[in-house]
Formats: C-alpha cells, sequence, structure tokens
C-alpha cells in the first residue's frame, strides 16, 4: 500500500513531524501559508531547509476560505503563493492545499490555470482519485471529544461516525484517535484501498498533545509489509 502524510499551514512544528517522519523512513507534503496560521509561520531559511527534505506545496498567502472571496482574490492567493514559494525554494512549487479545505469551481479553476499539478482537500475517509480534489483518508486531531467542555465537545464522533461505521470500525476503536486510526487503516487493506494518506496540523498536535498517538501509529504503519512512503504529487504518478 501507498502512504503519504501532508501537513497545514507552515509552522515551526513541522521540523518535529518531519523528524518523526523521517525516523520510519516516511515522508510527506507540507503546505507552507506565506502569512502562517495560529500566530506562528516558518522563515525563509526554514522553508528551504524543510523542502531539502520533504516536498512542499502552497496554500495561498494569507489563509482566506477561497469560496468566499471573488475570483479576483482566489487568482492572487492562488497563482501569488506559487509565485511566493518559488522565489523562496527554487524550485516548481507543483501541489496546493485548499485552506480549511474549502473551494469551488473558479478555486479549482484558479489552480489549474496557476500551474500546479495538484491540489488536496480535507474531505476525509474517501479515497478520490481527482488530482484536483485529491482527498486525505484521516486527519491527526482529538478523537473522540473535542477537549473544550462545550456543545461542540462531541462534535468530532459526530462528525465520522457514520462513515466509521459504515467500515465496520467497531465501536471500541472510537475510544482515542490511534485506536480509530488503525481500524481505518485496517479497513483500508482489507479493502484494497489506493492509498493511506494522514493529515494534519503540527501546532496541533503539540496543542492537544498528540504527538504520542502520532508517533504509535507510524510505528504501527512502518511494522506493515509491502508499504511505500511516498509524496502528495507521487500520489498523482501512481
Amino acid at each position: 500500500m501507498l502512504f503519504t502524510t501532508s501537513w497545514d499551514d507552515g509552522h515551526p512544528h513541522d521540523f518535529r513531524v518531519a523528524d518523526l517522519l523521517e525516523k520510519y523512513g516516511m515522508t510527506g507534503t507540507f503546505y507552507v501559508c506565506r502569512d502562517g496560521q495560529v500566530g506562528a509561520k516558518l522563515t525563509d531559511d526554514q522553508i528551504r531547509a524543510l523542502a531539502s527534505r520533504h516536498e512542499v506545496g502552497a496554500h495561498t498567502i494569507s489563509h482566506p476560505s477561497l469560496r468566499t472571496v471573488p475570483a479576483a482574490v482566489q487568482r492572487e492567493e492562488i497563482s501569488g503563493s506559487k509565485k511566493w514559494l518559488e522565489s523562496v525554494t527554487g524550485a516548481e512549487c507543483r501541489m496546493f492545499a485548499y485552506p480549511y479545505g474549502h473551494y469551488n469551481e473558479t478555486a479549482v479553476e484558479a489552480v489549474r490555470e496557476a500551474g500546479f499539478r495538484g491540489a488536496r482537500t480535507t474531505q476525509d475517509l474517501i479515497w478520490s482519485t481527482d488530482q484536483f480534489h485529491l482527498s486525505p483518508t484521516i486527519q491527526v486531531h482529538h478523537f473522540p471529544f473535542r477537549p473544550i467542555p462545550n456543545r461542540r465537545c462531541i462534535q468530532p464522533l459526530q462528525t465520522h461516525y457514520k462513515s466509521l461505521r459504515g467500515m465496520h470500525v467497531p465501536l471500541f476503536a472510537l475510544r482515542n484517535w490511534s485506536a480509530m486510526t488503525k481500524a481505518v487503516f485496517r479497513y483500508a487493506v482489507d479493502t484494497r484501498q489506493p492509498w493511506f494518506h494522514l493529515w494534519g496540523h503540527s501546532w496541533s498536535l503539540e496543542r492537544f498533545g498528540l504527538w504520542e498517538q502520532f508517533e504509535d501509529m507510524l510505528k504501527h504503519i512502518h511494522a506493515q509489509p509491502d508499504m511505500t512512503y511516498i509524496t502528495n504529487r507521487e500520489l498523482l504518478t501512481r
């Protein structure tokens, strides 16, 4: 099975993710927003260092919801992020990720016109092979509950429950993110899905204390036979 990972926003914690991936012989794609997110961003030198180790993709200039801005702004954000990142790295930027997973027809067309080879969404638990609607498998995030005692506390479980039960994920596996993701991985193997794609935000792993569960999943995948580790771009050429 093919295995890839992707990481959004461009945060200094990306280097901890990169170190863990390399520890297990894995790779991934880091989608960098020029202006950063959650109060931090990578410097040009850090972007070049990351690009020397893993694939780096674009994630707009200022991280807007692309379906809420005019087509002209979409083009500026999308093509501008490609030109900026190529000027930083000195290499072609081939992949793009839609901020928040939000897009519409004009945004997709702007991605094509900018010269990207593919674009990743945030729609979990499906396996789309459309090059401009590349889907991840599961997000590295808090599960089954948000660690905030409010009315949205149960949202992670509510969002995925129907899909997970449709994959025959046992109820006991819904106790935490690691157990759930291992069950989804088993489903992917048993049903011969084309790949398994973890995605997330390095700052989220730090904020919600998910590093241990994340590494546990990497160990689990590394122990499986016949795994091939590739970038997001390579998913589109297999």
